[in-house]
Parts: structure tokens; sequence; C-alpha cells
């Protein structure tokens, strides 16, 4: 058996891996302990599907020590129940950052059930609209950064089995049964608004709060980065900050020092963002918010 002690790092595109996986597996495939970062991505044929629970079952032979990271993405993923139903789960303790773009929103579900995810930290997921708030409950930790790219794309998206109808309604409802603290939403061709002023409402469903939580949307994000979209509109970012952040003393001189209770927004980001807000504006953001930024380049 080889053995290569440098490979920490395997990127494949979706054929090369159908190949190496679903025929002769070749020598450098094979079980390496010492690697942590494992990407496939673009298999797009029209006469053939990467079969998902293969794939599942090939990644978690493949390292002996855990994968930290997998990317998957723009892949057509093939599910077969029966074939999924004889094959264990496939535990992946040591998986911090998770990865899915341009995926079929069932594939994700049915991928999410076939494997169990106890540490994952990360959650991106790249335009996936459609993913339905289940998917929180399939991960048995909570995900405490999850980052939505191209998720509220209403043109031109290239995941043509998305719902992409009301992109933002479907954005909000994932959010329903997110509880970490890390959000990062971006790239959207529509203002993030609603969004913005769902985050000041309570949850829209029925979601299940944890001891001493708020009924607020996301009760847990204290972080939230905003980048690549247009008219974000102050007023509504405004009414956002002195809601979840009403009972922040702003009397006390010393507040930005001192850690708040969730759901505060303790950090907003904005970056790539347009029109730019006004220097009162973001002079207000500074008094109210510990760490405001907005970035342009």
């Amino acid at each position: 058996m080889d053995y290569y002690p440098d490979l920490y790092f395997v990127k494949l595109d979706g054929r090369t891996w159908y190949n190496a996986t679903m025929k002769r597996v070749p020598a450098w495939l094979i079980p390496q302990p010492q690697m942590r970062h494992m990407e496939i991505s673009t298999f797009d044929s029209p006469f053939s599907r990467l079969p998902l629970v293969d794939t599942v079952q090939r990644l978690g032979m493949m390292s002996r020590a855990p994968l930290s990271s997998l990317c998957l993405s723009g892949l057509n993923l093939y599910y077969d129940p029966i074939e999924a139903s004889r094959r264990p789960s496939r535990s992946f303790d040591g998986l911090i950052s998770l990865y899915l773009g341009e995926l079929d929103p069932d594939a994700i579900e049915h991928l999410l059930d076939m494997c169990v995810f106890d540490n994952l930290m990360t959650l991106t997921l790249r335009d996936c609209a459609g993913v339905r708030p289940r998917i929180f409950d399939q991960i048995s930790s909570i995900v405490g950064m999850l980052v939505l790219d191209k998720f509220a794309m209403t043109k031109n998206n290239s995941n043509p089995r998305a719902k992409v109808s009301h992109p933002h309604a479907d954005m909000i409802h994932l959010l329903s049964n997110w509880h970490g603290i890390i959000l990062s939403i971006s790239a959207s061709d529509a203002s993030f608004d609603t969004v913005i002023s769902a985050l000041s409402k309570p949850t829209p469903v029925q979601q299940s709060l944890f001891p001493g939580e708020s009924n607020l949307l996301c009760p847990n994000m204290q972080n939230l980065i905003v980048a690549a979209c247009p008219s974000l509109t102050f007023d509504i970012f405004k009414k956002m900050i002195e809601k979840r952040n009403r009972k922040v003393n702003y009397h006390d001189p010393l507040w930005r020092q001192k850690d708040q209770e969730a759901p505060a927004i303790t950090k907003l980001e904005i970056k790539f963002s347009w029109p730019k807000w006004t220097r009162q504006q973001m002079d207000w953001m500074k008094t109210r918010v510990a760490d405001f930024q907005w970035l342009e380049y």
C-alpha cells in the first residue's frame, strides 16, 4: 500500500472522482491517515449521475484520521433509497467545515441523513435555495457559523432544480431552525432588507428554543456579515440593532469591552455593498455595535 505523507489536500473534478471510485480505486486514493481536506466539484454529465450512497461510503473509508473539511460542489447526484438502507451511516467526527454548492436540496438532505457530523462548526451553502430547516436537526452538533452565498439569487441561478421564486422567504425559513452565532449572507441580486427585517422579529415558525433563548429569528446570533448586496437600507438595520441590542447598557462606559448576551449583535460587517451609508449613519452604528465595519475593498 502506497503512503503519501505530504498529501493533506485532495481536489478532484467529479469525473475523476467517478472513475476513481466507481471503477478500480487508484493507489493514491487508498486510505491516507494524514489527509484532512477533500474537494469534489463539477459532475454534470447528461448521461450519468454520481451515486450519492457510494460517494458517502468511499469518503468515509478514505481517511483513517478524520477529514476536517469537505467540499462538494456542482455534482449531479443520484440517490438510491434501497441501497442507502443497506449501508450504515458514516461518521465524520473530525469534520469541522462542510461546503455544499450548487446541489439539489433533496440531495443535501439525503447526504445529511447518511452522515454523522458530531463536531461540525461551519456550514456553507452556495446556490442551494430550497434547502429546508430540518437540515439542522439532521446535524447532531450546533452549527456555530452559517454561510449562505448566492442563496437568494432570483436570476441566472445555476441550480435549475432549486426553488428561487421567493429566495428571501426560503432563507428566512431556513434560518428559523438555526441556533448558531455567526451568520454570513452574500451575493444577492436583490436587497437583503427582508432578511434583516426578519432578524428583528419573532421566528415565523414554531422553532425549538433552548432554555433562555430569545424568540427572535436566529436567537443566538451575535456576529453578522453581509457582502455583495445592493440597496441595504440603513433604517432597517437600525431597527434590527435596536431590537436585538435593547438590553445592552450603553450608559456603561465599558460596554464595548463586556460580553453581551444574545441576541445582541456585537459585530456587524458590511462589505462590497452599495450604496454606501452616510457618515452620520455609520457613526450611529458605531455607537450601538461594539465592532462595526464597512469595507469597500
